[in-house]
């Protein structure tokens, strides 16, 4: 998932160079990152469809659609549940007991 504002732009310039595959969603920038980006990274229909086989997620946005997640269609779709989040959108309590890993600026969550 991701966002057209320069810092999630600077995100995925990085993964880009540092060899990551990205499958991203956005409700509001696909145009702009598509022409920003064209066939460097994929982008799909649904915030789901771009955890498919997903090593891990990184929510780059506050836009509402990401802050109420089904939990069990991301442990479906991912590998593992790991989340990387720049919003603070989520109780560290209650998305500890959702996913594996959870890291949101200087905030971090690890299911033993």
């Amino acid at each position: 998932m991701i966002s057209g504002e320069a810092p999630a732009l600077a995100i995925i310039d990085q993964l880009l160079a540092d060899g990551v595959t990205i499958r991203a969603y956005d409700p509001e920038a696909m145009e702009n990152v598509r022409a920003s980006y064209g066939d460097r990274i994929t982008l799909t229909d649904t915030a789901y469809d771009a955890l498919d086989g997903a090593d891990a997620l990184a929510i780059i946005t506050e836009w509402s659609a990401f802050r109420s997640p089904d939990f069990d269609e991301v442990r479906k779709r991912m590998k593992q549940t790991v989340v990387f989040e720049g919003r603070k959108l989520f109780d560290l309590e209650e998305i500890g007991a959702e996913v594996q890993y959870y890291d949101s600026i200087g905030r971090h969550v690890m299911r033993k």
